[in-house]
């Protein structure tokens, strides 16, 4: 398997543990466990691509990007969420997190099979490449539309195998999703 498919593996996979990590009911806590995520994708795609990983640089990078995406998208998202709150505003929370993990992931990949590093990585020069990943992560979320709920319970059977969420959070989880 080349670099690129072993990467696009990478990032479609944590698609799946962000789908999860969104529906966390404790505050910022779903917001602690997306990062997470998204800096472990970084980190093995850089690996893939034999590049040295720096996790604060991951971090600075990550925050640029998702304030992009809250900026480009998030007003219309976020509008709705005061006012439904509970599961809805989980769901907005993880299709945006999922939208931006798979952006993020893709803006790396492109950079990295370019020769890049995490040294001389640009935030400003991936910003339109990064939108267009987005508006792609979005689409490919729509089109799974069918299998929003199956991407989320994917979600929290790995948080909950790998003992991130409890047996009860899982639960609650599932019935709040209406799967039994």
């Amino acid at each position: 398997m080349d670099k690129r498919a072993i990467s696009n593996h990478i990032v479609s996979m944590h698609l799946y543990w962000v789908a999860g990590a969104g529906l966390i009911p404790l505050p910022l806590s779903d917001v602690a466990a997306i990062t997470a995520i998204q800096l472990d994708m970084l980190k093995q795609v850089a690996s893939t691509y034999e590049v040295d990983y720096e996790e604060g640089q991951g971090k600075l990078w990550i925050s640029a990007f998702v304030q992009n995406a809250l900026i480009s998208t998030g007003t219309e998202v976020f509008k709705i969420v005061p006012v439904v709150g509970g599961l809805l505003k989980r769901i907005a929370i993880a299709s945006l997190a999922a939208a931006t993990t798979y952006a993020v992931g893709h803006v790396f990949i492109y950079h990295f099979e370019k020769g890049g590093t995490f040294k001389d990585f640009k935030v400003e020069h991936y910003i339109d490449f990064f939108k267009e990943q987005l508006a792609k992560g979005s689409t490919l979320l729509e089109e799974w539309g069918k299998g929003t709920m199956e991407l989320r319970l994917r979600g929290l059977e790995v948080l909950h195998n790998q003992g991130a969420i409890s047996d009860e959070t899982f639960e609650q989880l599932k019935t709040e999703l209406g799967i039994s």
